[in-house]
This record gives C-alpha cells, sequence and structure tokens, in this order.
C-alpha cells in the first residue's frame, strides 16, 4: 500500500475509470482523500440542488432491489456525495472521455435516455455494477462508515455513484 501523506496525495492515471473499478492503490488514497480533505465535500456542495431527478430514480431502483430508502434529507446528501465521488475521482485520475458534470449539464440525459424504464435499467445494472466495482464500493463504504451513516444512507451512497458512473460515459 503506498504511503499516504496528508500534504500530497497523487492518483496514478486510470483512463477507464469508471467503466472500470478504481485500482487498489488509487482505492487507498482515494478512502483517506474522501474522508480527511475538505475540497470533496465543497464539490459535493455545488451538486446538492441539481440532482433531485436523478435522486428519485435511484431511489426507485432501489425499491426495485428491495431496499426501501426513507427519502431523509440524510439520504439524498448521501447519494449526492456518491455521485460527486465517482464525478470527482474521474477528474482526479483523469480518466478521459468523460462527461464534466457541473451545474446541472447533461444531468438529465439519463432520465430522458431511458424515459421512464431509467429506474428499472438502473436497477437491473445495479448487481453488475456493484460486482464490478468492489475497489470503488470500498471507498464509498470507507466514507460512509467515518459519517456514521445508516445502511439506507449506503445504499443512496452507492446507487448515486452508480448512477454517476453511466453518466459519465453517455456520450
Amino acid at each position: 500500500m503506498p504511503e499516504l501523506n496528508s500534504s500530497f496525495i497523487r492518483f496514478k492515471p486510470q483512463p477507464d475509470f469508471p467503466v472500470q473499478d478504481i485500482d487498489t492503490d488509487n482505492a487507498a488514497m482515494a478512502s483517506y482523500y474522501f474522508t480527511d480533505r475538505p475540497e470533496a465535500e465543497a464539490y459535493a456542495a455545488v451538486h446538492l440542488e441539481s440532482l433531485p431527478m436523478l435522486h428519485a430514480v435511484g431511489n426507485s431502483a432501489l425499491i426495485g432491489a428491495n431496499v426501501a430508502p426513507s427519502n431523509t434529507s440524510a439520504e439524498y446528501k448521501a447519494f449526492c456525495h456518491g455521485f460527486t465521488t465517482i464525478d470527482y475521482l474521474a477528474t482526479l485520475l483523469d480518466a478521459r472521455p468523460f462527461v464534466q458534470l457541473q451545474n446541472g449539464v447533461d444531468m438529465k440525459h439519463f432520465y430522458l435516455d431511458s424515459g421512464e424504464m431509467a429506474d428499472f435499467e438502473l436497477w437491473q445494472r445495479r448487481q453488475a455494477w456493484m460486482q464490478s466495482h468492489q475497489n470503488t464500493l470500498d471507498v464509498l463504504r470507507t466514507v460512509s462508515d467515518a459519517r456514521a451513516e445508516s445502511p439506507k444512507q449506503f445504499a443512496a451512497r452507492a446507487i448515486g455513484a452508480q448512477v454517476a458512473s453511466e453518466l459519465l460515459f453517455v456520450k
């Protein structure tokens, strides 16, 4: 495992992220980075007002997976954090080409492309995404545990990350 120095974190480029999972070394650094650095929190705050429609799609997918979301503000915030974790990691890992998700631009593409089936499509791909993104889920779990989130908040964080993974490569 690489030495983690809080003053200098250097990620190895992963141009195929998030189609491919984050590698083990980058995951170790990301776990540290996202639990200890204020930049990640500030980045997440940018999207808090632009994701309610995608959160609703994510909640419907979770219901299809027999996870009963409570639709609380804490779950919405966890969803947003999961979503922005992937977007921010794509930047840190120099993943190209990807759609930079800022200020709601292209946020509706996933829903509009899938129509009323967006939640079903997301639910159908949920297990495969989780199995192929174990290191990413470990990063999300580390952050969730550090924030003492509930299982439903973690589920919201994970589905937010999956939505972002799919949105980043829509074009």
